[in-house]
């Protein structure tokens, strides 16, 4: 609900409401999504056919889906041409028709044809060939690469999430880096949606979507010189979603993965606990198909995953002398000592302490000497206890997707996005609990929509809009008390992690607008984004308390004869462990509106907001038949990073100088659009240029020559 309530209210909807027909035709965008494809009819002479009829339709179909005419120069163009292969026909009068069979469109990519020759019609005949793979990209400058299903298929994903694999396309290193940029740079959508995580950037490969294989029809990476319809980022990963075809196709699979049959650890054994279980299976079922033939198909799927494991932990308790505050040492001459801290300090053992020590398990669990001061030979003050903790990875995946031939001037498509991930955090856990304290489980949900409409014979709109809801949050069952105690000798029974997380909403409009007129096509577009960020951590909420010993109250070497230095920390240690001796006091206080003042006990929440626009406009011009000139120009307006309730604190600036104000004694005051101080001032020169060339060597596609540059 919170998503919707967000996208009725963005600022986006107070421009489309009034002027969403408009928009429609005067304010494209790229979506993304979509391909293109480009290419020339002539004549066995080589002069340009203009007027010919040139149609796209699904292999095996009679009915075309997207209709062209060419221009004077006999140049065609289709702009937002769903993914797929096509079969493509050419008429025009006095010519024989000619049909190309299998074209392939990949996704954010535009496809190049070689020259379509047509003879002339001297009897009835229609020429029909089938396409091969072509390698060479012909018309743009543009670096990417695109990987299919079927190429994924192929390859042992165990994990069966698709983005990782991008790894391993040229220029593509470990955290999506790309070509040594930083990982911020990188856009990331699902059918035109942005699903990076928008809070933290540090890992392109990582979106809470956790997109799986079977949602992947095939995606795009684009690593350098993308052309100005693509925004979001200087690198470009563009995912597409499947779609049903003209006959019904169902898939179905099981995958189980076990240990039965694998040995236990060398350490588990001699620890004398039995081998950690490990379960994972794997399975899902897929169908597509036609609901109306030729106008309205289906897909849809479901995966599930699901990962049971124990994982080996290793734990620090007391041993039995030192639970009476007995430590024990060797002195500098190796012989071994004994003294009772808590009478060498002249103090008794804390009430309160000898509470959170009951609640730490026995001497009698020591099971390992890995950790702690104590060795098989000697046992000492602390040693190991070794566990298995039970976990669990569980995810759901649900897609689906329909998309609507209405006629060759107008075609929709629509994509719904569910998954559900459960993880118990092993990794966020301190104490001796057998089952994790701490865990995810979030459901993320993504729409997206799209309609594509000729205008006229050369003139394409495509609208595009949708959103990703994607909240990550760690969650806790630790029951926390009044108080914290930490730096303890012993593993902490009390959990210290405190629940955190993040609900990231981001809604996405974009539209564009190609247009073909003699050797020219061009394209322009406008697009926004809209992301809601809210955040929220209980770190430091509740007062903490951290064990040590100081000059005054410390044990010293004289109480301690011929101890060494290490071990009269540790001895100090278990002094403060059991008298309650406190080195330091912590707690955080957060507001909870521009008036409250510290509230005591309130957690940290913070409703981030940012309204990102850009404008583009490109042409591709075909200067000779074999030689293709594409210069762009990109409009970015980012919008100022946002409190909604300007909660965050930032200096005053005095006599406008930063410096001054820093070196005085600054004043913090709230800042945000509601405190009329916003963050900082919006950018507003970020204009960019891209040019680039694309010569077809021998004029059969096969070879190319290309460059360019762009900002």
């Amino acid at each position: 609900m919170a998503i919707l309530d967000f996208l009725c209210k963005a600022p986006i909807m107070k421009i489309l409401r009034p002027c969403a027909a408009l928009l429609c035709v005067v304010l494209p965008v790229f979506g993304q999504v979509e391909g293109g494809l480009t290419g020339t009819i002539i004549d066995v002479n080589g002069d340009p056919v203009a007027g010919a009829t040139v149609s796209l339709r699904p292999p095996g179909s009679d009915t075309p889906v997207l209709a062209t005419a060419t221009t004077s120069e006999g140049l065609f163009v289709f702009a937002g041409v769903r993914p797929d292969f096509y079969d493509l026909s050419a008429m025009v009068p006095g010519f024989q028709a000619y049909t190309l069979r299998n074209i392939k469109i990949d996704p954010a990519r535009e496809t190049s044809l070689p020259p379509i020759a047509l003879k002339l019609e001297q009897i009835t005949l229609t020429v029909d060939v089938i396409a091969r793979l072509q390698t060479a990209q012909t018309s743009n400058a543009s670096v990417a690469t695109t990987i299919t299903n079927e190429q994924l298929r192929r390859l042992p994903i165990l994990s069966r999430v698709v983005l990782p694999i991008a790894e391993t396309q040229a220029g593509v290193a470990a955290n999506g880096v790309i070509n040594g940029q930083r990982t911020s740079g990188v856009s990331v959508t699902l059918d035109g949606i942005n699903i990076r995580d928008n809070f933290i950037r540090d890992n392109a490969f990582f979106t809470p979507n956790l997109v799986a294989l079977d949602q992947v029809a095939e995606f795009s990476v684009t690593t350098a010189l993308a052309n100005a319809s693509l925004g979001g980022g200087s690198s470009h990963i563009n995912l597409v979603t499947p779609s049903g075809g003209r006959s019904f196709h169902g898939a179905a699979y099981f995958y189980n993965r076990n240990n039965r049959l694998a040995a236990n650890t060398w350490f588990n054994n001699k620890d004398g606990i039995d081998r950690p279980a490990l379960n994972q299976n794997q399975f899902g079922l897929s169908f597509s198909g036609p609901i109306r033939q030729d106008k309205l198909h289906f897909y849809g799927n479901y995966e599930a995953f699901r990962y049971g494991v124990d994982v080996t932990t290793v734990g620090t308790i007391l041993t039995e002398d030192a639970r009476s505050g007995i430590f024990t040492y060797e002195d500098l001459s190796g012989q071994v000592r004994k003294v009772n801290v808590l009478q060498a300090a002249g103090v008794s053992a804390d009430p309160a302490m000898q509470q959170l020590l009951a609640a730490v398990l026995g001497p009698e669990r020591i099971n390992n000497f890995r950790v702690g001061d104590s060795r098989e030979s000697l046992l000492r003050n602390t040693a190991g206890y070794s566990f298995l903790r039970k976990g669990h990875h569980n995810r759901d995946n649900t897609t689906l997707k329909l998309d609507h031939t209405l006629s060759t001037a107008h075609t929709f498509s629509g994509s719904f996005i569910w998954n559900r991930q459960d993880v118990t955090r092993s990794d966020l856990l301190n104490d001796f609990s057998s089952i994790p304290k701490v865990h995810q489980d979030d459901k993320r949900k993504l729409l997206s929509t799209g309609w594509r409409w000729d205008l006229r014979t050369r003139l394409t709109n495509e609208v595009r809009g949708g959103f990703n809801d994607a909240p990550v949050t760690f969650d806790t069952d630790e029951k926390f008390g009044a108080r914290i105690i930490a730096n303890t000798l012993y593993s902490n029974p009390v959990n210290l992690f405190r629940a955190t997380g993040r609900e990231t909403g981001t809604a996405d409009f974009m539209d564009n607008a190609a247009w073909s007129q003699g050797k020219h096509s061009v394209q322009w577009g406008f697009q926004t984004e809209q992301i809601r960020v809210r955040i929220w951590d209980d770190s430091g909420i509740t007062s903490t308390y951290f064990l040590g010993t100081s000059i005054e109250n410390g044990l010293t070497q004289n109480q301690l004869p011929g101890i060494r230095s290490d071990d009269l920390a540790a001895a100090n240690g278990l002094l403060a462990t059991l008298a309650g001796y406190v080195s330091g006091y912590s707690q955080t206080f957060n507001v909870t509106n521009r008036t409250s003042g510290f509230v005591n006990g309130a957690p940290f929440v913070r409703q981030l907001r940012l309204n990102n626009y850009a404008f583009y406009v490109h042409d591709a011009w075909k200067m000779m038949p074999r030689l293709t000139l594409n210069a762009g120009l990109r409009y970015d307006l980012p919008g100022v990073v946002n409190e909604r309730d300007s909660l965050y604190l930032t200096p005053k600036v005095e006599n406008n100088s930063p410096v001054k104000t820093l070196l005085s004694n600054a004043t913090l005051d709230f800042a945000g659009a509601s405190a009329g101080r916003p963050f900082y001032a919006r950018d507003k020169n970020n204009v960019a240029p891209n040019i680039g060339l694309a010569w077809d060597v021998f004029g059969d596609g096969r070879m190319s020559a290309r460059a360019g540059y762009s900002i």
